[in-house]
């Protein structure tokens, strides 16, 4: 992911490779270290020409993914797994338009998203 100049974040993928992301003064993601230090902007030159670039997604990407296990982990033992489960997939399908499979997965899973 990162080595294709890839982010994760909790409102989806980044393709910060993308021309758009040219000038791009917002900040990556304020969950991270690299994310909050670092833009899009930025980010996008280096991933186009410099290795340095996908090194520090590879770095924000694991930070992104250490702190949504800690906060998965913590909706299981408060008992909110369920809501930790539909507000995560509505951030990532804002007009919920979810993947078949994934409504059918955790439906299996006793989550209902709809």
């Amino acid at each position: 992911t990162a080595r294709f100049g890839t982010a994760i974040t909790r409102d989806g993928l980044i393709k910060l490779k993308k021309l758009k992301y040219k000038g791009d003064d917002s900040l990556l993601d304020p969950s991270t270290s690299i994310g909050r230090r670092y833009t899009k902007g930025y980010l996008h030159e280096l991933a186009t020409k410099e290795s340095v670039g996908c090194q520090l997604l590879t770095l924000h990407n694991i930070e992104f993914l250490q702190n949504f296990m800690q906060d998965l982990r913590g909706s299981i033992r408060r008992g909110t797994f369920d809501t930790f489960v539909r507000d995560f997939m509505l951030q990532q399908f804002p007009s919920k338009n979810y993947p078949q499979w994934t409504v059918e997965a955790l439906l299996a899973a006793g989550i209902a998203l709809h």
